[in-house]
This record gives C-alpha cells, structure tokens and sequence, in this order.
C-alpha cells in the first residue's frame, strides 16, 4: 500500500495491477492531494476544495472522498477509483482509495442486439 501524508488525511492507496507507470501515477496523485485548490496560478481548480478540510472530521471524510473522485477524473483520467472507504478516529481521517485503469479499448458500448 501507497501512504500520502496530507494536513487533512492519510491517504493509502492500493493498486489494482503492478505496472512501471505507478510510482509516476503516485506521485501525480501525491501533488493532487496535497495541494489546496485555488492556491496554483493558471488553474485555480487544481487541488483540493479547502471548504472540505474546514469541516467536522465525519462530514469532512465525505467531502473529501467525493472531491478525490471527482478531481481524479478531471486531472488523471487514466486513473479510476474502484473501490473507497474512510475512517475517523479522534479527528483523523484515514481514506483507503483501490487505484485502476482507465480501460483504452473504447469498447464501453453496450450490446444493442
């Protein structure tokens, strides 16, 4: 398992496959989540939401799992969160994120016949 220490959380990150492109995806992963949005000159949407941090730790995980999600898609759409679960104890957020790949075959079509 992959750690990101962040002000926020602890981040584990567990791959789905071994692959020579995953200490890169990590570190991709590592800037994304440790950087609070807003604070990049150029793209303001990177990072992030710092209203999530602010929150009591239960609603804060919530907030936080979402805005992984959804700025994973944006900012690494190779990479897919297929599986999350958090947990708080004594105002500290751990988040467990199961990391995949985006399949590239284009063949997300469903069967019409």
């Amino acid at each position: 398992m992959n750690d990101i220490k962040t002000d926020y959380a602890d981040i584990h990150l567990k791959f789905e496959y071994d692959s020579p492109e995953n200490e890169n995806i990590l570190r991709c992963m590592t800037n994304l989540f440790r950087t609070v949005q807003g604070t990049v000159p150029g793209n303001r949407g990177f990072g992030i939401d710092g209203e999530c941090i602010a929150k009591p730790p239960e609603i804060a995980a919530e907030m936080i799992t979402q805005d992984i999600f959804e700025k994973t898609e944006l900012f690494m759409p190779e990479v897919v969160i297929t599986d999350s679960s958090y947990e708080v104890a004594e105002a500290k957020i751990d988040l467990y994120l199961k990391i995949g790949r985006e399949e590239e075959d284009g063949d997300d079509t469903e069967d019409q016949g």
